[in-house]
């Protein structure tokens, strides 16, 4: 697996936290930026979503038992991937 460092647009809600008139719709995209190993679809990764765990646990650095703090992130909300290495 790759460590990579995901930049996405992530789903928000408005800020203002009640009713709001249409033209004060807040417009803006909210962009996160997550660190992680890139989990390939043929090794757990979900279609249609970059996947990308924390950590990965393993008693071999060839045998992968346990991905902790697993995140899928749509397809089309990536907006740039780089690798760390």
């Amino acid at each position: 697996m790759t460590p990579v460092i995901v930049h996405w647009n992530d789903a928000h809600a408005d800020g203002a936290g009640s009713w709001v008139e249409p033209h004060n719709v807040d417009q803006r995209p909210y962009l996160v930026r997550s660190v992680g190993w890139l989990v390939a679809e043929d090794a757990g990764g979900k279609p249609g979503h970059m996947t990308i765990a924390q950590s990965i646990g393993a008693f071999d650095a060839d045998d992968v038992e346990a991905l902790d703090h697993v995140l899928h992130i749509p397809v089309g909300m990536v907006c740039l991937v780089r690798s760390v290495m």
